[in-house]
């Protein structure tokens, strides 16, 4: 059991995101380092909402794991992603639900994005790239392949907060949204 989980871990640690690579970063952030970046946001934002333990370690949990299937699909652009390949990533996922022995409920909720522990990793999937981006550019890379992530991260974050479960939560986004609008125009 610990020894397949490995392999998935192994695997994302090597693997450095599309995005970045097509940006041109010379030692771009790995699938892994994604996923430890989404999960502390993710805690944070827990808090911020005041969730108890248990569901706090959910949106842990499911931060931690939600891009392990790339280790074998790959590390598919978000706006590249097909019907299929969404398809494929949950059925792997499943698969790491059953090594780890995690509940099927959660791989439903985080495809229907329907309950605030599924909205809270979506919400901190999003963030996180956003704040990566946001490092590459004030670094220097500053492309339209960087640009068109950023934005792109913008709209996705700003879409989301649009859902009524995740309103309190505006205050404390927003300003790194705006951050990244601001960069842009610089």
């Amino acid at each position: 059991m610990i020894l397949k989980l490995h392999e998935y871990i192994s695997k994302v640690k090597s693997i450095g995101r599309t995005g970045w690579i097509e940006a041109g970063i010379e030692e771009p952030e790995t699938i892994a380092e994604h996923m430890y970046s989404a999960s502390l946001i993710a805690y944070m934002i827990s808090r911020y909402f005041k969730l108890d333990s248990d569901k706090t370690l959910k949106v842990i949990i499911l931060s931690l794991i939600h891009d392990l299937p790339e280790a074998v699909v790959g590390d598919i652009p978000t706006p590249r992603k097909k019907q299929s390949d969404l398809e494929r990533e949950f059925r792997v996922l499943a698969n790491i639900f059953d090594i780890v022995g995690l509940p099927d409920d959660w791989i439903s909720e985080l495809k229907r994005l329907d309950t605030l522990e599924a909205k809270i990793v979506k919400l901190a999937d999003y963030i996180s790239t956003l704040l990566q981006g946001i490092n590459y550019w004030l670094s220097g890379v500053r492309n339209e392949r960087i640009k068109e992530i950023i934005s792109n991260y913008i709209d996705w974050s700003t879409g989301i907060l649009n859902d009524p479960m995740l309103s309190n939560i505006r205050s404390i986004i927003i300003p790194i949204i705006n951050k990244a609008i601001e960069l842009l125009k610089s």
